[in-house]
């Protein structure tokens, strides 16, 4: 990873071959950012994802002079020290870009928060990590942008801490957004509001749930579907729904249909 620090490094002064006509626009340059960040996930990251995404933000760098290239530089040294696994220094570096005399642009606090939000994140800082990918929302929906996956981060960090009503509203919008698989989403929302003991909206999304894998059958997904409804029956004391529900997760898990009539 040091080689790619290095890489970076030169690449600042090496590269001036693109035309200046083929800038990327400030907004598509979050996403690149956004991106990079994302190749990262628990401790490894997609290498070949990452250069890519660099590549395309080392190009932007080399448009801009002055003020603009050196808020850039820390930019990039933030993200890189992220993927050497130095925590430490890339937060040296975003506390830096905040708190020092660079010339920060809009999109720069966007990249800047939602580098320190996932930062903290993968440190286990709950608290800190909540106040940056926050930070970020409320920037990108003051433009009125799409909020890319910082949604999902967020529903990820609520449901990791224990907070499951408030992973709602994010899961629900990160779906919105195009992230995640209608099934894996629908079995997610069912089960939150089944833990707080909201029956019928998990019943509904355990129905949507049920839906979509009739399209694309999954015998582990069809047994937990079957199984909270089972739950969900028995709760609201529909008991004959109930043993139907959990009948049919006996027969998928020993693969004995013919057993039906007799359980």
């Amino acid at each position: 990873m040091k080689a790619l620090y290095i890489f970076a490094v030169l690449f600042l002064f090496a590269f001036q071959t693109k035309s200046q006509d083929s800038k990327p626009h400030l907004r598509s340059i979050v996403d690149v950012h956004f991106q990079a960040i994302s190749s990262y996930s628990v401790g490894e990251y997609n290498e070949e994802v990452f250069k890519e995404e660099l590549d395309t933000l080392l190009f932007y760098q080399n448009t801009l002079s002055g003020n603009r290239k050196v808020t850039y530089i820390k930019i990039i040294k933030a993200l890189v020290h992220f993927y050497d696994k130095n925590y430490k220094g890339s937060l040296e570096e975003c506390n830096d870009l905040l708190y020092g005399e660079y010339s920060l642009c809009y999109h720069d606090s966007i990249m800047i928060f939602q580098q320190m939000g996932r930062l903290y994140y993968d440190v286990g800082d709950i608290t800190n990590s909540e106040l940056y990918l926050t930070k970020t929302l409320q920037l990108l929906w003051k433009k009125d942008y799409p909020v890319m996956g910082v949604t999902k981060w967020l529903a990820n960090l609520y449901l990791s801490n224990g907070q499951p009503e408030k992973a709602i509203p994010y899961l629900k919008e990160s779906y919105s957004q195009g992230y995640g698989k209608p099934i894996d989403t629908y079995i997610n929302l069912g089960t939150i509001y089944y833990s707080i003991n909201n029956l019928d909206s998990a019943e509904f999304y355990i129905n949507m749930a049920m839906q979509e894998n009739t399209k694309n059958p999954d015998t582990e997904n069809g047994m937990f579907i079957n199984l909270i409804l089972g739950h969900i029956n028995k709760d609201k004391g529909n008991y004959s729904k109930a043993k139907d529900f959990y009948r049919k997760v006996i027969i998928d898990e020993h693969d004995v249909p013919n057993w039906y009539p007799f359980i």
